[in-house]
């Protein structure tokens, strides 16, 4: 987990911000929430990372409650925008434990250099071509995308095996919400159920919640602990996450051995994906996705683990590798050396005339 650091510059910029932007009202919530805003990160990750271990560090001074609590309470106090910049810088050293004058000049000797604190970062990563149309996936993504786009709430899932590129889905996918919805990405490792953590990582998210944010971008779904935030917070809000998995049957099954006694109900979709050799591989035009998007209404993903008969499992993404190869994109060589037996026993049951026999 990655503790809060402020520097010279971020004291500028966050002392600027305040001169031209208001919290929404006078309340001690409204008042955290700006500070957060102000300092460029979304609620829910601010508070929790300002209660994160603080090992030395060179990039600044740390970001902690109290100072956060002494900032939102002068916002309750005074209204910043009618404050001279001297006075809104007064303040805010005030809240930090210092003197203007000997704060400015520590963080400048100290910081100057260093620009804008890189642990205040919050992004999904610079990508060259930031589109999910741009990864491939055809009708399938087209789905995924309108399903991701018009959810008000729900569990969305990428699955795939290793090296299937499920996270630059996942991210992107965050990008194209971000153009619709706020969007919060939660990079920490979900604390236990019970605990005083726990309790304070819920009631973070919560505020981004009431905050405004319509959509969260969790890690990966690896854990019983994992499953049940997702499928907690996916009650609230629009929950993006990634898992471990070889097809949308496989995901929900593994959701359902996770979350015991936890209604997998908002499990609202899931992306199977994997990427294949592309036909001329050998020229390096590189590898081609092959796709598969499950859509569910309420409660309908546990239908669907009882009606689906668990060898047909993979058929989605085996009927999109057909029209991958129909459509000159891959080879049937390249899919029957990826998936072997499973493949060859869909090919026997599905006719695909439009390609030749496999041999």
């Amino acid at each position: 987990m990655t503790a809060l650091f402020v520097n010279h510059e971020d004291i500028r910029q966050f002392v600027s911000r305040l001169a031209i932007e208001q919290p929404e009202d006078r309340s001690p919530t409204a008042c955290l929430e700006h500070v957060a805003r102000c300092f460029g990160l979304p609620y829910p990750e601010f508070s929790y990372r300002c209660r994160a271990d603080r090992p030395h560090s060179d990039v600044g001074l740390p970001l902690e409650t109290r100072t956060v609590s002494a900032l939102a309470k002068t916002l309750v106090e005074n209204d910043f925008t009618c404050l001279k910049n001297t006075r809104r810088l007064e303040l805010v050293a005030a809240a930090f434990g210092w003197k203007a004058d000997a704060f400015m000049h520590h963080l400048k000797s100290t910081t100057a250099s260093l620009g804008r604190n890189p642990t205040l970062a919050n992004t999904f990563g610079a990508v060259q071509n930031p589109t999910l149309d741009a990864l491939g996936g055809g009708s399938k993504m087209e789905a995924w995308k309108k399903a991701i786009t018009r959810a008000a709430y729900g569990l969305y899932i990428v699955v795939g095996p290793t090296g299937s590129g499920k996270s630059t889905t996942l991210q992107r996918s965050a990008l194209h919400l971000a153009e619709h919805l706020k969007v919060t990405a939660v990079e920490h490792d979900v604390p236990p159920d019970g605990t005083e953590e726990g309790d304070r990582f819920q009631s973070a998210i919560l505020w981004g919640v009431k905050g405004g944010t319509t959509a969260f971008v969790l890690r990966e779904i690896r854990s019983r602990r994992d499953a049940r935030f997702a499928l907690w917070l996916a009650e609230r809000a629009v929950v993006l996450t990634t898992m471990h998995a070889d097809s949308p049957l496989q995901a929900i099954n593994r959701v359902s051995e996770f979350s015991t006694a936890v209604p997998v109900g908002p499990l609202m979709g899931v992306f199977s994906q994997d990427l294949l050799r592309s036909a001329d591989h050998e020229a390096g035009s590189g590898r081609t996705m092959i796709a598969d998007f499950a859509s569910y209404e309420w409660d309908g993903a546990r239908n669907a683990l009882s009606e689906l008969p668990w060898e047909t499992r993979r058929d989605g993404l085996y009927a999109d590798a057909i029209t991958r190869i129909a459509n000159g994109e891959t080879t049937l060589e390249n899919v029957a050396h990826v998936f072997g037996e499973s493949f060859r026993g869909y090919v026997a049951r599905s006719p695909m005339p439009q390609v030749a026999p496999l041999a």
